[in-house]
């Protein structure tokens, strides 16, 4: 109830108040955060070595006022009208979503912590006739987990924990549904892959590719970039999957495709990516981390 009250009582403020509220919250994140924070710092420091201290400070600082704005939002999201979501979060290139349905085989849909990652699946349904299915984890906290989920079920999205994806597919290309998942956290050594990203070899998970090209799934990939209004915009594209094999070389060719576009957005946008996750807490120790060519 708790819970309800504050969201509706945010979702009620215009959408710069929120954004500055979210601002404010992501400051005291930073001071209460310290190992995030030295976290964020080292992140940014690998990932852009030649840019002077002043500019990674700059960026951390506004990469945690992001983080503050993703948090304000979602609290505020299970009480925002059908119509502001379509008002705030704007898809292009939605075309590729139908094409790809046509196919009958289901469809891969990634994205990443960037910009805010949970009004795009939330606002997904609003965009396709195709049923979504997302990708989620558990959030430890029992109560903001279940209103976390209704939340981002509020538009008919189904949630299915990350430990079952490979049990869900057969479902998902049967129905012809969407798998919308994010795929730019660390991974694990044992069952993952390494590829480039920042010119860095990265750890990355190796189940969306692998699904997308062993079932002939398409992948289609957007990033939210926040606009100098609030509001969001999603450029969708779709990963050409033809020209690989249904190998572990192709997947790992595959999420370098990923990353590649990823990395593009985060240039353009660095403090909108969420730096203060390890991203790269593990290196290769093999000749796994050998780039592969695109």
């Amino acid at each position: 109830m708790v819970l309800q009250r504050g969201s509706a009582l945010v979702a009620a403020l215009p959408l710069s108040v929120q954004q500055r509220l979210g601002a404010m919250i992501g400051w005291v994140l930073r001071q209460a955060l310290p190992r995030r924070w030295d976290i964020t710092l080292a992140n940014l420091r690998r990932a852009f070595p030649a840019q002077p201290s002043h500019w990674h400070q700059h960026i951390a600082r506004q990469s945690f006022a992001n983080l503050g704005i993703v948090l304000a939002e979602v609290f505020a999201m299970a009480r925002y009208p059908i119509e502001r979501l379509r008002h705030l979060v704007r898809f292009e290139h939605t075309e590729l979503i139908a094409q790809a349905a046509r196919q009958q085989r289901g469809v891969v849909l990634l994205s990443a912590h960037f910009g805010n990652w949970e009004l795009t699946a939330l606002t997904l349904p609003l965009i396709t006739d195709q049923s979504v299915t997302v990708i989620t984890k558990r959030i430890k906290n029992p109560a903001v987990d279940h209103f976390i989920d209704q939340a981002r079920q509020r538009t008919g999205n189904q949630l299915v924990r990350a430990h079952r994806v490979g049990a869900i597919i057969p479902k998902i290309i049967r129905e012809n549904r969407a798998l919308a998942l994010l795929a730019d956290q660390s991974a694990r050594p044992e069952h993952d892959f390494y590829v480039p990203f920042f010119n860095i070899p990265t750890l990355t998970f190796r189940t969306p590719a692998v699904l997308a090209l062993r079932f002939g799934m398409p992948v289609i990939i957007g990033f939210s970039e926040r606009q100098p209004d609030g509001t969001y915009r999603v450029a969708l594209e779709q990963l050409p999957t033809d020209d690989l094999p249904a190998t572990e070389e192709g997947a790992k060719m595959l999420m370098q495709r990923y990353h590649q576009r990823l990395e593009a957005a985060i240039r353009r946008h660095p403090e909108q990516w969420l730096w203060q996750h390890r991203r790269w807490k593990h290196s290769p120790t093999s000749t796994a981390s050998t780039p592969a060519p695109v």
